[in-house]
């Protein structure tokens, strides 16, 4: 499983306006949107709010891992968003969130949120590749530095 395999230029919201969890879930929700891949916003948000009163998805560093299930998807897509600013997320550690990565994934294949986070725990250990996202001021950066990973750079 690779990050080009699970997301597009289009899903990673550089610098997102968010203040609050909801907010930057409605902003990664417009995304999925916009590219089709879901066809209710507000379903979405309700489902993903749901599975954070389960729990805080904020991991700590600064990286919130959400996910969601969804029937009306055939494959596992990753939506990401980045905030200099920092939400407050109620994160293990306490501190603001500036990744959040939405996984959508469908009832049916629930081992794909497994394969995503066991993907996603060696890059994330690594300050370079989660501040060289934070930091990206454009999409095509931060899109350079998920090939970068994809390649082993990470």
């Amino acid at each position: 499983m690779k990050f080009l395999d699970l997301t597009t230029p289009e899903l990673m919201i550089i610098d997102m306006g968010a203040e609050s969890k909801e907010d930057a879930f409605r902003e990664l929700a417009n995304a999925l949107f916009r590219e089709i891949i879901i066809l209710d916003c507000d379903y979405l948000i309700t489902q993903t709010m749901h599975r954070e009163e389960l729990g805080s998805t904020g991991v700590g560093f600064g990286v919130a891992i959400a996910h969601c299930q969804l029937s009306e998807i055939s494959v596992t897509r990753l939506a990401i968003g980045t905030s200099k600013n920092g939400i407050e997320w109620e994160s293990l550690d306490g501190a603001p969130i500036h990744l959040i990565f939405l996984v959508l994934t469908n009832p049916k294949n629930v081992h794909d949120i497994l394969r995503l986070n066991e993907m996603l725990a060696v890059p994330l250990r690594e300050a370079n590749f989660r501040e060289g996202l934070i930091q990206a001021d454009t999409t095509e950066e931060a899109w350079e530095i998920l090939e970068d990973c994809d390649n082993g750079f990470f």
